[in-house]
């Protein structure tokens, strides 16, 4: 579709962004996420393929692709003999216009009634008697054109966007939606192309940015599960005046802890943070709790420094006593019972670190130290949290399958491609501590969110 747009409007410029497109997507789409477990192409991205191929094709009886290299070569020979293109006078008559009034601006619209102005000061744009030769409606840069017609104060918003647009971009490369890759660069191409030609007054190219931003924020949605536990929260507090919670401490885990802030904030989820006491449920042993890779860090930084809980009690995984350590956890976890614990599961089936050669149904403990499990070890770096294999610890503190079993709710938050066997494991397999999770099937409260790569293997 942006190929035919691309030639059927004779832009050199979107010519130019298409091609690079092709450039860009290409090997994302081969290369980044788009193959199944055997590392083959799936047939979809194949049929894709070859559906632009015939796009391309069917070009050449629609479009003049002669009269295109024409203009091509003009606008080239016009840059080598200049040492710039034609259009330079009228971004510095444009540039002239925004400094003018650079907080303001001119008003949205502006720009075809104040331009012309500053665009007869631009001797490149006079013909022989010092006249302004043709009324330029469009800078044919978009950027330059919203700053001189909105201010700096009306490009906040759009920056604001942008942000909002990046923040998701990295979820998808974190949470597995190889879709979002391609339609990033597309984004970014945009973005190039409204530096040198217009855009934002083009309608069909609006409507295709506006359907890309749209696809984007639907592949990377993950909110519905934030949105579950603050409204949960929300109604424990107002029943009973306090909830205490578990968290679990993962990269897998950032979208869903932001997405619990964002909905705690307001409406009918809103949470009174105050009335919340937080627990985590595993740590590494001996790493202290401002170590980077401690899961009392991960947890200050994705939760506890963006809401003032009650009260936090962390696992002081440094201490030398650990049989003390379990005393006083277990303690403090036994109290009252656990309205709400917020978990993933693991590549190898883990909850906590409950790895298959130590999970135990009937746990009699409630905290305990384990030796971690070589898959679980791995699942590490596969995260990112350590460099190698080596320099991930071998024991950790963590809770028993027994705690959660007691709890009142779960909530499981597992994204991403790497955990569909996983999740296919807990859903369809039996029930056995080959899979920890498993047992979470007979929890009466237990819910479970997916994404579509990690539910990729379930038959329904």
């Amino acid at each position: 579709m942006l190929a035919l747009f691309a030639a059927l409007t004779n832009s050199i410029g979107a010519v130019l962004v298409v091609g690079l497109l092709g450039l860009v997507v290409a090997p994302l789409t081969l290369f980044r996420g788009y193959r199944d477990d055997q590392g083959k192409v799936r047939p979809g991205v194949w049929a894709a393929a070859l559906a632009a191929a015939g796009i391309v094709l069917a070009l050449g009886a629609v479009a003049d692709f002669g009269k295109l290299a024409d203009k091509a070569k003009g606008k080239a020979d016009r840059y080598l003999q200049a040492g710039t293109d034609d259009r330079a006078p009228l971004r510095a008559a444009t540039w002239r216009m925004a400094l003018d009034r650079p907080w303001t601006g001119w008003g949205a619209g502006s720009y075809r009634w104040v331009s012309p102005v500053y665009q007869a000061d631009e001797k490149a744009l006079q013909d022989g008697h010092g006249r302004l030769r043709v009324r330029a409606l469009y800078a044919h840069h978009d950027w330059l054109q919203l700053f001189a017609e909105v201010g700096l104060l009306g490009l906040v918003p759009l920056l604001a966007a942008l942000y909002w647009l990046g923040r998701k971009l990295r979820a998808a490369c974190r949470t597995g939606h190889p879709e979002a890759l391609p339609l990033a660069a597309l984004l970014l191409l945009f973005a190039l192309h409204a530096s040198f030609d217009l855009l934002c007054w083009f309608t069909p190219l609006l409507t295709v940015l506006a359907l890309v931003v749209a696809a984007l924020a639907a592949f990377t949605e993950q909110s519905s599960a934030g949105r579950a536990a603050a409204a949960h929260l929300h109604d424990v507090i107002a029943a009973q005046g306090h909830a205490r919670v578990i968290f679990a401490c993962a990269p897998s885990q950032d979208e869903f802890l932001a997405s619990l802030i964002a909905a705690s904030r307001t409406g009918h989820t809103a949470v009174d943070w105050s009335r919340v006491t937080a627990f985590h449920m595993d740590d590494y042993v001996g790493l202290s709790g401002t170590h980077p890779q401690s899961f009392r860090t991960y947890l200050r930084e994705h939760l506890l420094g963006h809401v003032k809980v009650g009260a936090f009690h962390p696992i002081p995984a440094e201490e030398p006593d650990a049989a003390g350590v379990c005393a006083r956890y277990t303690a403090l976890l036994a109290e009252k019972p656990i309205d709400l614990i917020c978990l993933g599961i693991g590549e190898n089936g883990h909850i906590a670190f409950n790895d298959p050669p130590v999970a135990n149904f009937e746990d009699p403990h409630l905290i305990k130290i384990v030796e971690l499990d070589h898959a679980c070890r791995q699942q590490q770096v596969n995260d990112g949290c350590f460099p190698n294999l080596d320099a991930v610890p071998r024991h950790a503190f963590s809770l028993t399958v027994s705690i959660f079993r007691r709890a009142r709710r779960l909530s499981l938050h597992v994204p991403g491609p790497r955990k569909a066997a996983a999740v296919q494991a807990t859903i369809e397999g039996p029930i056995t501590t080959a899979c920890p999770a498993s047992i979470l099937r007979l929890h009466p409260e237990a819910t479970l969110f997916v994404d579509r790569a990690s539910a990729q293997l379930l038959r329904a």
